[in-house]
């Protein structure tokens, strides 16, 4: 069970990590467009490749996020199933990050 939680702790810190990396691919596709604009002869090509790295980052943070989500009632389920109470399980889930 430990294990399990400390797998948990885990997802979180990369949740984390994972909407750090969004931030930066949409800062890249900021930059990208600007860089469309400097050489307008390639805009088009550009605003396409652009527009696909921001939409990558954006489904990233989601996918993510959604992981996370479904992580967490997995293990409360199954904590839930131990006999644990909700005040129990948000501790153990909101529990300090190793």
């Amino acid at each position: 069970m430990e294990e399990l939680i400390e797998q948990y702790h885990i997802a979180k810190k990369w949740r984390k990590e994972m909407f750090f990396a969004m931030i930066a691919m949409l800062a890249l596709m900021v930059v990208i467009f600007a860089v469309g604009f400097v050489i307008s002869e390639l805009l088009p090509l550009f605003l396409i490749f652009g527009g696909v790295v921001g939409a990558l980052g954006v489904l990233v943070n989601i996918l993510s996020a959604n992981t996370l989500k479904k992580a967490a009632k997995i293990i409360g389920d199954y904590l839930t199933s131990q006999g644990k109470t909700e005040e129990e399980i948000n501790t153990i889930l909101e529990g300090s990050e190793k």
